[in-house]
């Protein structure tokens, strides 16, 4: 199976247990992380827990790259952007909730200066200008 050419990005309540069943659905999906090359490798051969060891993770696996993030810079709580998410479908019809354009903005906003993405900003004040005249 080739990898597809994009990732998906996955918010997870910061909680011993959702950790837990996180790390078992990737390891089921068989993907792979490593804190460097020299340990790069399935996280099912890891050690319980190795998903509380850092905020972010960029992970692999055969049906594309996995990003896991623990906390979002710009975002007060995983269950508050969770009640303003949106819900959305894939292509495939597989159902998933999306930040809400009001969170967008603040996690644009809250990056450096010079990360931030001058035309995603943009049209996140447009959207939510356009839903506020509505």
């Amino acid at each position: 199976m080739e990898a597809p050419d994009y990732d998906i990005d996955l918010w997870v309540e910061d909680t011993p247990e959702n950790l837990d069943r996180c790390e078992k659905a990737l390891a089921k999906l068989r993907a792979e992380w490593g804190k460097s090359d020299e340990d790069w490798g399935p996280v099912a051969e890891k050690e319980p827990g190795w998903l509380a060891r850092q905020p972010v993770f960029c992970l692999t696996s055969p049906y594309g790259a996995i990003n896991i993030f623990r906390s979002v810079r710009g975002l007060e709580s995983w269950a508050a952007c969770r009640d303003r998410s949106l819900a959305g479908r894939t292509a495939a019809g597989v159902a998933y909730l999306g930040l809400s354009d009001e969170d967008m903005l603040a996690c644009q906003e809250a990056l450096p200066e010079s990360e931030r993405k001058a035309d995603r900003i943009r049209a996140l004040r447009e959207s939510l200008r356009e839903h506020r005249d509505a």
